[in-house]
Parts: C-alpha cells; sequence; structure tokens
C-alpha cells in the first residue's frame, strides 16, 4: 500500500473513533478438524466478542468420529483480539431438546480454547450451542480469523 494509501485509511478509521463508529470484524468463520460438520463463527463489535456454532445440517454441528466420547474436545483457539479475561460457558443441546454437554471458552492465562465438555459417545451428531457474548480488553485485531461469511 502507498504511503497516501495507508494515510487515508488511518485518518478513515480516526474519523470514526471521534464519530463513535465502533469497529466490527464482521463474521469470520473458523473451521476445525475436529468438527465432523460445521464450524465456529465469531465476531468482534467494539469490545464486545461473540461466538456461535452453526454450518452442518439444519444449522448444527457434529463432533469428529475419533473424539466421541472423549471428556474435553479442544474445537479451536481464539487469536489475540477475542481473548476473555475470565472461563465462560454454555449449555451444548441435543438439536436443541435436551441438554447434553458443555461449552467452554477458556480464559486468556489458560490458551483462549473454545471446548466441547462431557459430551457422552452417543451424542455427536446435530448439536447446537447458544450464542456466547463477554467484553475483551485485548486491543482490536490486526489480522483476523478464518474467513469472511
Amino acid at each position: 500500500m502507498l504511503n497516501l494509501e495507508k494515510f487515508a485509511a488511518q485518518v478513515g478509521r480516526d474519523i470514526k473513533s471521534l464519530l463513535g463508529i465502533t469497529q466490527d470484524t464482521g463474521w469470520r468463520k473458523i473451521t476445525s478438524s475436529n468438527l465432523l460438520s460445521g464450524h465456529v463463527l465469531v465476531r468482534r463489535i467494539g469490545n464486545m466478542c461473540y461466538i456461535g456454532f452453526g454450518g452442518g445440517a439444519w444449522d448444527t454441528f457434529s463432533i469428529a468420529q475419533g473424539l466421541r466420547g472423549s471428556q474435553k474436545i479442544n474445537v479451536t483457539r481464539l487469536p489475540n483480539g477475542f481473548r476473555s479475561q475470565m472461563a465462560i460457558g454454555g449449555a451444548v443441546t441435543k438439536d436443541g431438546t435436551s441438554i447434553v454437554g458443555q461449552l467452554l471458552l477458556t480464559s486468556a492465562t489458560d490458551e483462549s480454547w473454545i471446548q466441547i465438555r462431557s459430551l457422552p459417545a452417543t451424542e455427536y451428531e446435530y448439536l447446537r450451542t447458544y450464542l456466547l457474548s463477554y467484553p475483551t480488553s485485548d486491543p482490536f485485531p490486526t489480522a483476523l480469523p478464518g474467513s469472511a461469511v
């Protein structure tokens, strides 16, 4: 990028900041070899981060075969810019009908893993989670994970 283009881009960011226009990564899709189907979606708007799952049949997700019955499945690690200062959890449901496991985002000091925990070996398909939202004190990311949605 030419120096003039860099300057114009920075001026644009400064004007947005002065006008109170919030920075937004847009939704980012992160794939994982530990998912048979589906993907993780992440987004940051200002200092708030959001994590969801979907992309499989009926917008569910499924666990890869070799990991079924594991007590802890590391799905993916969040990069700087999306980390939480504390662990955050939620439910994993079987197609929204009954709770079958736990969703956990570990804290920044515990490497910021998105994990599925306590999932029985028989419950691995058509899984859903609720949207996680949390504040971050990380600087806004300069490099974005995954691909744009």
